[in-house]
């Protein structure tokens, strides 16, 4: 059986976001074991242990535990390949996520998403699949802030969560996550 991978461009924006937060990111690179930063082509995959080795080495570097919020300010459509012009293309954002979860295998394979309808509101549920760890938890901010991101980009800046839940315990300063 082959191992689970994700999408090399989708991993851009982690070096662009250990990058905001004063590490150089070819350094970085380098130092858990990527000899370049530049991506050969669009369909280029890379293991997912390779995704938690980086995400648990910028938990050491980084001394904000909710360092990974800032990827909001990191991405681009490009970085998440089809699905990042499908989500800009979609006319809602019910269909936007149902676009997210169709394509999220192609992001990353060990990850998985869902939606589902309520009474009167629309619940996404993510599992990063790393289980209650500091790289869990570190995946788990990344990505809902670059989902969050990417509803704000389609909706607007107004754009309000009715509510979040974590499966983890309470972090410790909530304020970078009540001001995202």
């Amino acid at each position: 059986m082959a191992s689970e991978t994700f999408l090399a461009s989708f991993g851009l924006i982690g070096l662009s976001l250990v990058e905001l937060h004063g590490i150089d990111p070819q350094r970085f690179a380098e130092q858990v074991g990527i000899a370049s930063i530049e991506i050969p082509d669009a369909r280029t995959r890379l293991p997912a242990q390779l995704a938690d080795e980086c995400f648990a080495k910028a938990a050491s570097l980084i001394p904000d535990p909710a360092f990974a919020l800032r990827a909001a300010a990191c991405w681009h459509p490009s970085n998440l390949g089809t699905l990042g012009y499908a989500w800009l293309s979609s006319g809602t954002l019910r269909t936007a996520l149902k676009r997210l979860v169709r394509f999220s295998r192609i992001i990353g394979e060990k990850a998985a998403c869902r939606l589902e309808d309520g009474a009167d509101a629309l619940a996404f549920i993510f599992d990063h699949g790393r289980g209650d760890t500091v790289v869990g938890q570190a995946m788990a901010d990344y990505t809902l802030a670059l989902i969050v991101d990417m509803c704000r980009t389609n909706f607007g800046p107004t754009l309000t969560l009715q509510s979040v839940t974590l499966r983890r315990p309470t972090p410790k300063n909530l304020k970078p996550y009540e001001q995202f």
